[in-house]
């Protein structure tokens, strides 16, 4: 018996085992156990069923083409080769792919971006832009030479003929299809001459449809400052694109219908809105009349109270005038009778009554003795009479 080293047996089963060329390619199916991601980037597990375990390795270069994360708990079939690591005498698997079983890696892929960009918060429905109203150009990415296209422009011709389509091609499906999608899209919102975006392509596979779960897509959406309309697929086909979308079209023709009025509707629209114009005008007019006709009405209840107001006041003045004109004309005829008498206590004539006489030299009254000389002729006044006189001597009093 020959004796051996340890890593000499350890060696010899390594060498055995990879010589086994059912070994070199095998597909395990089992459920991820103690799963660990290292810092290195590679990956160890072990895959267990219901009485065998079997540890397992996938390397980093590997890792970079799975469409979802691995986790402890998941059913998945691991495709390598079976080969033993002499250092620690253990046999593993290194898988070079995994894929869900039973579920299909590309809907776990699916599954797993959505939940994180919910989570994230990129779909939250507060995020959603508003469409306008009447878009005057339409950005449509998709194909140039798709039916999709055609049956846009056929729904907006015929319900919204006002607005013009600008097309912005893309690859809608196969590998890259979902960069040319972004770059359609930053063009778009660098143009700016577009009121809204649809991002369109016909039904399809998941894998068909597979470029639209782009998480780069997703956040490219968001970060547009122009709505966009995600119509990719059928009515039963959802993509991460929809989802970050601000409105999801069932169908590329429901998206024409969505995002523009329809003129037949638009129509009615301003129909209605003469017809409610009109009722609102005629009722104003209505108020307004029957507000004029009050205020009249307060108007003449208020002419006829004015005016018997100042009717009554005329009344009350005229007596006040009237009352104050006699007392005025009676103080006056009482003044004048006093006058009068004063004047008639003051008259030549009452002086002559009382036995007073006047002197008259040419039909001037003297005042002074200074006034006569000896020799004129005078005239005495007396009240029943006159008489002529001589001046024989003229007596000056001393003062």
């Amino acid at each position: 018996m020959n004796v051996v080293t340890v890593s000499q047996l350890n060696e010899y089963i390594k060498r055995k085992l990879d010589g086994d060329f059912l070994l070199k390619s095998v597909a395990v199916s089992g459920e991820i156990s103690n799963y660990v991601a290292h810092s290195s980037g590679h990956s160890y597990f072990s895959l267990k069923d219901k009485s065998g375990i079997i540890k397992a390795v996938m390397f980093k270069g590997y890792k970079q083409g799975l469409l979802f994360t691995p986790k402890n708990g998941m059913k998945v079939v691991a495709m390598g080769s079976v080969s033993a690591y002499p250092r620690d005498g253990v046999y593993q698997l290194y898988a070079v792919k995994l894929v869900s079983d039973g579920m299909g890696d590309l809907f776990v892929a699916f599954e797993e971006l959505k939940n994180r960009l919910r989570e994230e918060g990129l779909f939250d429905e507060r995020l959603k832009r508003p469409l306008p109203e009447f878009p005057d150009k339409i950005g449509v990415i998709t194909s140039e030479t798709g039916a999709v296209l055609h049956d846009i422009k056929n729904v907006l011709a015929r319900r919204y003929p006002l607005g013009k389509i600008v097309l912005y091609p893309a690859k809608v499906q196969g590998e890259g299809g979902a960069k040319t999608v972004i770059d359609a899209l930053f063009c778009m919102n660098e143009d700016d001459v577009c009121d809204v975006a649809i991002i369109a392509r016909g039904g399809g596979s998941i894998e068909e449809l597979w470029e639209f779960n782009s998480e780069q897509l997703a956040r490219a959406v968001r970060a547009s400052h122009i709505p966009v309309i995600s119509a990719v697929g059928h009515e039963t086909d959802f993509t991460i694109c929809d989802f970050a979308a601000d409105l999801r079209a069932p169908t590329p023709s429901a998206a024409a219908e969505l995002c523009a009025p329809s003129v037949d509707d638009i129509r009615l629209r301003l129909d209605a809105a003469g017809d409610a114009l009109k009722g609102a005008v005629g009722a104003r007019l209505l108020r307004e009349r029957q507000g004029l006709n009050a205020v009249r009405q307060r108007l003449v209840k208020s002419s006829y109270a004015m005016i018997s107001s100042g009717r009554l006041m005329l009344e009350r003045y005229r007596g006040r005038i009237y009352s104050g004109v006699k007392t005025v004309i009676s103080n006056r005829k009482t003044e004048l009778v006093e006058a009068a008498r004063r004047i008639e206590l003051t008259s030549p004539s009452h002086i002559l009554e009382r036995g007073y006489s006047i002197l008259l030299k040419q039909s001037a009254a003297v005042r002074s003795v200074a006034e006569l000389d000896k020799g004129d002729e005078i005239t005495v006044r007396l009240k029943d009479g006159a008489a002529a006189a001589v001046i024989t001597e003229v007596l000056k009093d001393d003062i």
